[in-house]
């Protein structure tokens, strides 16, 4: 029942829809599952959203909360929480995160609200929306099926967002860090 597969150190990562478990396969085989294999990404109490991979690192990114677990080569189960690290920014969305510009890109909510496009650098969630593509995304209809996607053009990456009710799409350049609308 996952939404959406992907793949660290020949491990395919699923997760258990509306709850916060994550599966993973045999090492380089992703038909191989045992049901013995999961674990929770319960640092915080909310429920996975959505995950990327980056940098060799999981991302799980919850309602409210993100962790962070890595490949640990333990034999009983081999990812482990990052440092107990948990961010307080979680994703408002299944498809509003994408890998872009050697990063993540995402659109985040907290327990003091929504709407902000967050940047992981490190591990850190680093703003990078302004206060005009937030008070636009303020007039989603349902900012939970944002979607999020890149491109380049001569040399430079673009993160588009699109969301219901917007009328324009809005779009990051990487490079300039700069945001500009499309119609």
């Amino acid at each position: 029942g996952s939404d959406d597969v992907h793949e660290l150190d020949g491990y395919f990562i699923f997760v258990d829809p509306d709850t916060d478990q994550f599966y993973v396969s045999a090492i380089d085989d992703g038909t191989a599952l045992d049901a013995l294999d999961f674990s929770s990404a319960d640092s915080s109490p909310d429920d996975i959203v959505t995950h990327r991979v980056s940098h060799r690192q999981v991302f799980f990114f919850g309602t409210r909360s993100t962790e962070i677990w890595i490949d640990s080569g333990a034999a009983s189960f081999p990812f482990v929480r990052y440092q107990s690290y948990t961010m307080d920014v979680g994703c408002v969305g299944k498809r509003a995160a994408i890998n872009a510009a050697d990063t993540l890109f995402w659109i985040g909510k907290t327990e003091r609200g929504t709407g902000i496009v967050y940047m992981a650098v490190g591990n850190q969630p680093t703003r990078v929306s302004t206060q005009a593509v937030e008070e636009a995304l303020k007039g989603s209809t349902d900012l939970s099926a944002a979607t999020m996607w890149c491109y380049q053009i001569e040399g430079h990456e673009f993160v588009g967002i699109n969301a219901p009710g917007l009328e324009t799409t809005w779009v990051y350049d990487a490079a300039l860090q700069q945001w500009h609308e499309r119609g």
